[in-house]
């Protein structure tokens, strides 16, 4: 469990994070959940520039699904599950996705799709805790 008081502090969260990333057969996934304004992008946002990314990056929530390049060979995965069901997980090709072990595949509200959750992602909520400060618990399961 991490307590987050400034944004740049999401920083020391992602790095641990990726740290967690083990080499294998598939991908990273991460999924992520807590309240609108939690800080789920953000973590992301730094959980990309670490991995390489160049480009801006911007939540997906209205195209709902964002690729980005990371250095080497990175693919760098940004799904927001706000507005799809399990279904639409599988018109997106994220079964495809998660099959590359390059791949870091970060899931914002994934407490929506969670039956459709691999079995090995990373859980990592985030909870206010006041106006400032946040709550940041990783765990192997769904709550």
């Amino acid at each position: 469990m991490f307590k987050v008081a400034r944004e740049s502090e999401m920083k020391r969260v992602a790095l641990w994070l990726l740290k967690l990333k083990k080499t294998g057969t598939h991908g990273m996934v991460l999924s992520l959940t807590g309240n609108l304004g939690a800080g789920k992008t953000t973590l992301v946002k730094f959980i990309g520039k670490i991995c390489g990314v160049d480009s801006l990056i911007v939540s997906p929530s209205f195209v709902l699904l964002r690729i980005y390049k990371g250095r080497q060979d990175i693919y760098f995965v940004h799904l927001d599950a706000w507005r799809i069901g399990k279904g639409d997980l599988a018109f997106l090709g994220f079964s495809d996705l998660l099959k590359n072990p390059k791949a870091i595949v970060c899931v914002e509200w994934a407490d929506r799709v969670k039956q459709a959750m691999p079995a090995w992602s990373t859980w990592v909520k985030i909870e206010h805790i006041s106006a400032r400060q946040r709550k940041v618990t990783v765990s192997y399961q769904c709550e």
